[in-house]
């Protein structure tokens, strides 16, 4: 608990701090077994940081509740690798997280107090919670072969449902399950997902943006720009891994918004190079005659790229370029476009 609450306190070093949440990781790694040491994740959760969370969320301290998500998740990872029964906190913890990121509020466990917290128009705790997916499930060294099956098996069904539902907006899908799925996606194999869910999670990436059209992704707003990112990196993870899932028209349908994002002067050096790759990859997965169609205007946009201030971004868009001109067959991977 101690170690808990120094890690949370904004008052101390924020190196000091980061120590503090490293320590406690470690500390539950090395439980032996025995009963006391078994319950120290559940304590620091029920004793520290779900009160934290709620204390945060009734004060509308952003910061604060960020900083107790972030403990929460490396808790949880470390319970997760832990396994046996301390993998119960690593579950407390993700059902945490699916549920916020899902409805923007959650049953804080053991406190009976139900926090809605939300931080501005668009609901930030939902995307503080949806981002944390991706820190829980990339954690490395993690032994025993079904933890993120299990992970998955608890948050997946949830996120897709949430990320069908438009609610009160026509076209736009709700970017906290999206941003979690994407990091669902990019974390664990494909495989391990089911062919159901994988397909589920494929069809929601792509309405997901599909329904943020080029007005709207040229608009300069940090939450877009946090979901394009993981967004096309899954998607580029199935075209790459999973192609025989995917119909000609899933593919096509990429090609404008990767067009939008490559040519929108707003987006990042990073996400213009990551839509560019997956236009590269679309190339060699589409067959010919579907290619026809497209090659013109895709090879008359890109040249409007070709002159961005980014010398990487002038030189993925030349490879990509000239990957759809000159329409050379390739192989299957994507060698020369990672020396780009």
């Amino acid at each position: 608990a101690s170690l808990c609450e120094f890690a949370l306190n904004t008052e101390n070093n924020g190196d000091a701090r980061s120590a503090a949440a490293s320590i406690l990781h470690s500390t539950i790694l090395g439980c032996n077994g025995s009963t006391n040491e078994l319950q120290v994740a559940c304590v620091a959760l029920r004793e520290s940081i779900f009160p934290a969370l709620h204390e945060a969320a009734t004060v509308n301290d952003c910061n604060a509740f960020r900083d107790a998500l972030s403990l929460a998740t490396i808790v949880a990872s470390a319970a997760a690798r832990k396994g046996g029964r301390s993998a119960q906190s690593a579950d407390s913890v993700i059902k945490l997280l699916t549920s916020l990121t899902c409805t923007g509020s959650v049953d804080l466990p053991n406190l009976e107090s139900t926090i809605c917290p939300s931080f501005g128009r668009i609901n930030r705790a939902s995307i503080m919670s949806a981002k944390a997916f991706g820190t829980f499930l990339a954690v490395t060294g993690v032994e025993g072969p079904f933890w993120r099956q299990r992970m998955v098996a608890i948050s997946l069904p949830a996120l897709i449902n949430a990320a069908s539902n438009r609610g009160m907006t026509k076209n736009i899908l709700p970017l906290g399950p999206l941003i979690a799925i994407s990091h669902v996606c990019c974390c664990c194999d494909i495989k391990i997902l089911g062919k159901t869910n994988a397909g589920n999670c494929w069809n929601v990436l792509i309405c997901g943006l599909l329904g943020y059209s080029a007005e709207q992704l040229d608009e300069d707003s940090e939450i877009i720009e946090e979901y394009i990112g993981p967004s096309i990196s899954a998607l580029i993870k199935f075209v790459r891994l999973e192609l025989d899932m995917l119909s000609e028209q899933n593919l096509l349908d990429l090609i404008p918004i990767m067009l939008a994002i490559a040519r929108s002067r707003s987006r990042s050096k990073k996400n213009i190079v990551l839509a560019l790759q997956c236009l590269y990859l679309l190339e060699n997965a589409l067959p010919s005659s579907v290619k026809t169609y497209s090659r013109t205007k895709i090879v008359r946009q890109l040249s409007h790229v070709i002159d961005h201030d980014s010398r990487d971004v002038r030189r993925a868009a030349t490879t990509v370029r000239n990957a759809w001109y000159l329409n050379k067959e390739r192989g299957s991977g994507d060698s020369e476009f990672r020396n780009v």
